[in-house]
């Protein structure tokens, strides 16, 4: 039923689901009595700076100090002071009971709204407002809000009865900023420490937390004394300069990233949690790991990289792990790959297949939809096209993926494609930048990646270039999909190297990477494609390619040595194999934010492979949850 359920998707087009939008934000005074012993105040919950932090104050309503609040989607209470979102934040060291500094009761603050902390989540019921767990309450010590177990003899605090519709308005979010590390570790002489930076310096001391804003390219660091950002920021290096030391100015989050380029920044090549950080005119964030100068970032011209190689300069920083699954879910948003469209509001633990049933076969249908896919491709365009580094093989090898672990238990697709359309002789590309043109910017943007990369070698840094090309891509491509490399070998470990492979269970699905001659002998050319281990032996699939279908049934017969595998890799012998490596595929765990983040406008792929709007996320274009409205649980 489920396979006859897919099918007729595949034929009709895409279907939009009904999810309610976030509810227009009724942004107000947010007005409380305050229950003291000696009687009862109406007052106003509103921000206030003092000695070095930010509090939630009860002062009068008329005062003009006092601001708005907005009660969000994600059950945050946030206030707008000067063009940033600030949030109340529940004391870690109260809610956790695991925290060493553990207390029964502490001031809330004010902190930048963020995605990933419950601690700025918060329940309201019968008028009285609750951390994210509902069991401590917020009350009033000296007019200064704190939480602390129910029941104690604080101040109550009660919503009045005019912030009735506030309360029920799950509001469109101020921002969708994310608390993050940005940090890096240190050279193995050092013991592998880890380093976050912070200002013009890194530490060990203590760990630095930043906010990453997606919206504008904003990272930032907080000041609570008077809750001010300051943000990253690069020159540009407009005048041509080589180099110049990164940068902190005052900023807001009430800016657009064309309107505020100098501190707007772009992650690229993100591999799990680390990435590099480009600044608007795509240059390179960077520092150097010991030296005179260690741990002071700057910005560098990607065309100086090869030749900046003292003190061990390093590109590539360490984020929170919840960054991570925000750009995974945003790609799978992009790709219509998301696992809904309606986000529940709670979190359910289930266990999924990771891997291909190990009695997996290709039948016929199968073979017939992998040469549809492998010969997809028109060779007369020249330069043969790609998006980025993304060629031909390496997409057909994505696409292959793709279907056989999305569709392994049922018929495969007869036509489109879960990338791009298939058709015999025609432009794989021109279809993936049709479907999906913000995934394809993405995937264009890989084209920095290969700065540098053109002169093929055999070093270990090439290698570990090219290993972090095909986990960048894919990320972006497969954002649901797990690659877990092997080591990329020379032309003596190979045979190896294979056997790895041939001894893997039954059912394994692999990604082989390699570096052979060209057809005429004369330099090095990359290829990808993908492997099946059956009970028979190794499949090797063939990608970028004009066979006829009894060809490529033919070249989908199984072998069982290594000897055969090096043969079919090398053509019969035809090429020289110079490098070797694969990647073990599996299903990569469901994005944690599958449960809060619902994009609006949202449906299905046709090909009932996922869902999504295909567009980046933003604050302004978020649904409510499933169940009950407010993202809470």
């Amino acid at each position: 039923m489920k396979a006859n359920l897919f099918k007729v998707l595949a034929l009709l087009p895409l279907a939009l689901y009904s999810a309610s939008p976030a509810e227009q934000p009724k942004d107000r005074t947010l007005a409380v009595t305050l229950i003291e012993k000696a009687g009862s105040q109406n007052l106003c919950l509103t921000p206030k700076f003092k000695g070095g932090d930010g509090y939630i104050y009860a002062n009068y309503c008329g005062s003009k100090d006092v601001k708005k609040a907005r009660y969000d989607l994600f059950g945050r209470i946030s206030f707008n002071v000067n063009g940033t979102n600030l949030c109340m934040q529940a004391p870690a060291n109260v809610t956790d009971a695991n925290s060493i500094h553990q207390s029964e009761w502490d001031y809330v603050r004010l902190r930048p709204c963020v995605i990933n902390d419950d601690n700025q989540k918060w329940r309201i019921k019968d008028g009285h407002i609750y951390t994210y767990k509902g069991n401590l309450e917020l009350k009033s010590y000296g007019y200064y809000g704190y939480v602390g177990a129910v029941g104690d003899n604080g101040d109550k605090i009660e919503l009045q009865d005019v912030m009735h519709s506030w309360i029920y308005t799950a509001a469109t979010p101020s921002t969708l900023s994310i608390k993050t590390t940005l940090g890096w570790i240190s050279e193995p002489f050092e013991g592998f420490s880890f380093y976050s930076l912070y200002n013009n310096a890194s530490t060990n001391a203590e760990l630095k937390w930043l906010y990453y804003n997606p919206s504008n390219g904003h990272i930032a660091q907080y000041e609570p004394s008077d809750g001010t950002l300051s943000c990253l920021s690069s020159t540009g290096l407009e005048n041509a300069e080589p180099w110049d030391w990164a940068k902190w100015s005052v900023c807001t989050d009430s800016v657009t990233r064309s309107s505020d380029k100098h501190n707007s920044w772009q992650l690229g090549e993100m591999i799990e949690n680390e990435a590099e950080l480009r600044d608007y005119n795509g240059n390179l964030l960077r520092l150097d790991r010991y030296g005179t100068h260690w741990g002071v970032p700057y910005v560098i011209s990607p065309q100086q990289i090869d030749a900046d190689i003292a003190h061990s300069p390093t590109s590539r920083f360490i984020f929170s792990r919840d960054v991570e699954d925000f750009v995974k879910f945003e790609n799978a948003n992009l790709s219509l790959s998301l696992p809904s469209c309606e986000a529940n509001g709670r979190f359910e633990h289930k266990i999924s297949k990771r891997d291909l049933p190990s009695n997996f076969t290709l039948d016929d249908a199968w073979i017939r939809r992998l040469h549809d896919i492998a010969t997809t491709v028109n060779p007369n365009i020249r330069p043969s096209p790609r998006s980025g580094v993304c060629g031909t093989c390496m997409l057909h090898s994505f696409e292959m993926i793709l279907e056989l672990m999305s569709s392994h238990d049922e018929s495969p697709l007869s036509r489109g494609g879960l990338l791009f359309d298939t058709g015999f002789g025609e432009n794989p590309f021109a279809s993936l930048a049709t479907r999906f043109p913000s995934l394809n910017e993405r995937l264009m943007a890989t084209r920095a990646m290969s700065a540098g990369f053109t002169r093929f070698e055999t070093t270990d840094r090439f290698m570990t270039r090219a290993e972090q090309i095909v986990l960048a891509v894919s990320q972006i491509a497969m954002p649901n999909i797990s690659l877990r490399p092997t080591r990329m070998v020379r032309s003596d470990e190979i045979y190896q190297l294979s056997q790895s492979v041939l001894n893997s269970p039954d059912g394994s699905l692999w990604l082989t990477v390699m570096y052979r001659s060209r057809p005429d002998g004369t330099g090095t050319v990359g290829h990808v494609q993908p492997i099946l281990r059956t009970h028979d032996g190794v499949v090797i699939i063939p990608t970028n390619t004009q066979m006829d279908l009894d060809s490529f049934r033919e070249n989908l017969q199984a072998v069982d040595s290594s000897d055969d595998m090096i043969r079919a890799f090398t053509l019969g012998g035809a090429r020289r194999l110079e490098l070797l490596q694969f990647y073990r595929v599996s299903a990569a765990t469901v994005s944690p934010l599958s449960v809060t983040l619902s994009p609006q406008n949202c449906s299905a792929s046709g090909s009932g492979s996922g869902y999504g709007n295909k567009r980046p996320l933003s604050p302004s274009e978020l649904s409510q949850c499933e169940v009950k409205k407010r993202c809470l649980e």
